[in-house]
This record gives C-alpha cells, structure tokens and sequence, in this order.
C-alpha cells in the first residue's frame, strides 16, 4: 500500500510543477482587451481637398494613422489628438465621390471607418505666363492661364490693378500696371473667391518723356520737357551734350539748350533708371529759321514725303551716317539716269512771305565732278547748281532764282547734267531750309 502511494506521488509532483508553470506563462502573456478607436461623426461630411475635417468619436487619442479610401493623409499629425478628436485635412487629387475616412492604432491592431464624401474642388486661378516679364506704370501686360472668369482681384505687389473682366476670357487677361507700383521685381496676383495664383514680374520705374516744347530750338533757347517720374533727375543730356535743367515736379522739367548742341534725343537719368525720347529735338543749324532738314525731315514740312523716277536702288536714304555736316545722320540720294528725282516732297502749305533765299549744304559723291542738279518748286525746275565732289558745299539760293511762288508745296532736287546715259552716282544732303 505504502509503495503504491508513493508511486503515485512520484508521478503527481512533476504534473501538478508542469501545470502551475503553464498556468503562470498563460498568466504572463494575456493582454487586457484593446480600447479600439470608435469613430461617431464627422465635420463636415463632405468636402473639397484640403479642407480641414473634424473626426469625434471614443479612444482617439492613440490614431496615428489616418486614411481616405486608399490615401493617406500626410498632413496629420497625431500629437494634437484628443481622446474624442482628430484633426486631418482631406489630401490632394481624390477621386470624387463617396469613401471612407479611416482611423487606425499604433500598432494597426484597431481601425474604424466612417463614410464621407469628397467633393469638386472649384476653379483656383492658375498663371502660365505673363507678356511682356517687365513693363512701366500705365503699360498694359497680357497674363495667360485658366480659370480666369471668376477673378476679382488683380495686385502688384499688393497695390490693387485695373482690369477689365467682361473684355478678359477664361485663359486671358488684359491688365494695367498701377501707376502707384513699386518698382522692382515682384509677383503679380490674381484671386477669386476658390483662390489665387502668382507669377513673378518686374515694375521698371524709368522717367518717361511724353512730350517737350518747342520743337525746334536755338541754342539758350528753354525747352519744357513732360512725361513721368522725373523727380530726383541727376542729369538731361541733348544728344551727346549736358544741360543746365531743372525739376519743376514728377512731371514737368525744363532745360536750356546749350551752345554747340546738336539735333537729338532727350536722355534723362534718375535714380530709378534712364528714360530717352521717343523722338530728337531740332535744334536750328546757324543760318536757318525755317529747317526742313536736319537730323531728318522737319515737323515744319507738313506734306509728304516719296519717291519719284530715276534713282538706283535704294532711290534714298534717310537714315545715312556718313558723310554729314552737322549733327550724326544726311539724306542720301542716288541718281540713275538721266533728270531723275528719286527724292520729292509734296503736299505741303508752307508760306514763303516770310523768308528770301533757300540754304542747303550739299555733298558730291564719288563721280559727280561735272554733275548738276536743280532745286525745284511746286513740279517746276527751278535753280542750277554745279556739285563739287568729296567735300560738303553750302548753297544759298534767292527764292526769285527758284520760283515766284508765295507758298511752297512741293520741292525736289532734280539730276540735272543734260548727259545722255549719265552714269549713276550719288550726293549727301544737310542743313537744308529756308531764311
């Protein structure tokens, strides 16, 4: 009996060890039932990208993961969850339509799921270039693009452009620099009620000369300049030669010709850039009150100018820069044939009662030894003169050699050698006008 009893409790102990030993490892791997992230309703229901959403429910606080159907939204951030709320914007480029905001655990053991919709994004203006890149106040610039149609507001830098919305289209708009811009580089934005877009630009802030008067002037003579933005000028140049000038406001200055000066451009130089005329001064050549041409045809000829018969090609020049007389450009004129004028001037209403004799300072080309041509009025030969070749000559002719005229409406300088198949050649004109 005693055997068996002992028998028994030989085998017993080490089942009774082996069964507290796997009672305690049970024990120690069982975990408490997870609090799993409940998700009860969400603000808004429906939405475009990037709108913020609001997820309430229970057991929020640990959601380190949030998607929409298959996207994850990158732009959460699990430290600002509450208990009962999470914050997360709707991603960009989701399909439309209905899916499901998902919440999910650190160790992704727990999710839940809510329905939602996603909604059209409405149309943000988007800039694809702007044309010209720089431009002054007043100018107009083109912006190209899409979704045009709704913009409000047109800046510069912030200060508010004018357009037109009714004249623009959905992919181009017609915008005018503010005159009160700030210069420099900057960003052009358009935004409507869904958004805005920028594009880089550049607000030249360059003095601008609009107009100046008089015209034709002497030297000492005060000339009134106006345009734009002239206030802190350091300098007016006329043509080549600096001026005694002065600032009377943004928009008006006045400078005396000085002596030795030459038919020219303005140039005026602030501290915002350099601005030149759009067209030269005339200043009067010594000896003639009447010019018609100096640094190319006179504002005093109020006709036309063309082309007539017997000229190589090109019949004339205007723009020729050597030889001159004074100042930097001639009128070249090329005769081919026999009593050409491949140069005339018409149309004009110009009254001789004030003026006797006609000046003009001529140049003989090479071959014009022995050559004439005659100064005519009105389609009428007038008066003969001998050319002189390789130097400039001045001619000043009485107005009884040329015509009885009282009012001069056409002119022209007629080939005149009376040589049968004369060869071509060519002659340079200055300084040309009446006294």
């Amino acid at each position: 009996m005693n055997k068996i009893i002992k028998n028994i409790l030989l085998i017993g102990l080490p089942v009774l060890a082996a069964t507290f030993f796997f009672a305690a490892c049970k024990k120690e791997i069982t975990n408490p039932s997870q609090q799993l992230p409940t998700i009860s309703a969400v603000f808004p229901s429906s939405a475009t990208a990037n709108t913020p959403v609001v997820i309430k429910g229970v057991n929020l606080k640990n959601v380190n993961r949030v998607q929409f159907g298959t996207r994850v939204a990158t732009n959460f951030n699990p430290s600002s969850n509450t208990d009962s709320s999470v914050t997360v914007s709707v991603p960009d480029s989701m399909p439309l339509g209905e899916t499901f905001i998902q919440v999910y655990l650190n160790d992704g053991a727990g999710y839940d799921a809510y329905k939602f919709t996603v909604l059209l994004t409405p149309p943000v203006p988007k800039i694809n270039s702007v044309t010209p890149a720089t431009g002054l106040p007043g100018d107009v610039v083109t912006i190209a693009g899409i979704n045009f149609s709704l913009v409000r507001s047109v800046k510069f830098a912030g200060i508010n452009a004018a357009f037109a919305p009714t004249a623009d289209t959905n992919t181009e708009m017609k915008v005018t620099i503010p005159w009160n811009a700030i210069g420099g580089n900057q960003f052009i934005t358009l935004t409507n009620l869904n958004g805005s877009d920028s594009i880089a630009f550049n607000v030249n802030l360059k003095p601008v000369v609009t107009s100046f008067s008089p015209t034709s002037v002497g030297a000492g003579d005060v000339v009134t300049v106006r345009g734009y933005r002239f206030n802190g000028a350091s300098s007016v140049t006329l043509g080549a030669v600096s001026t005694v000038f002065n600032v009377l406001n943004d928009s008006t200055l006045t400078f005396t010709v000085p002596a030795g000066a030459l038919s020219g451009n303005l140039t005026i130089v602030t501290p915002n850039g350099t601005g030149v005329s759009g067209s030269a001064v005339t200043v009067l050549v010594a000896g003639i009150a009447f010019p018609i041409w100096d640094e190319g045809l006179s504002a005093n000829w109020n006709g036309w100018i063309g082309g007539g018969w017997g000229g190589a090609s090109p019949a004339y020049d205007q723009s020729n820069t050597s030889p001159v007389k004074t100042g930097v450009k001639s009128l070249r004129i090329n005769y081919s044939g026999q009593w050409g004028v491949p140069f005339q001037l018409g149309g004009a209403t110009i009254s001789l009662a004030a003026y006797t004799t006609l000046k003009i300072s001529i140049y003989g080309g090479p071959g014009t030894t022995g050559k004439r041509v005659n100064i005519g009025f009105n389609s009428q030969d007038g008066k003969t003169i001998d050319l002189v070749e390789g130097a400039w000559t001045d001619f000043t002719i009485p107005l009884s050699d040329i015509s009885s005229a009282t009012t001069l409406t056409d002119l022209w300088i007629k080939e005149y050698s009376g040589i049968s198949g004369v060869a071509d050649y060519t002659i340079y004109v200055d300084d040309w006008g009446l006294n």
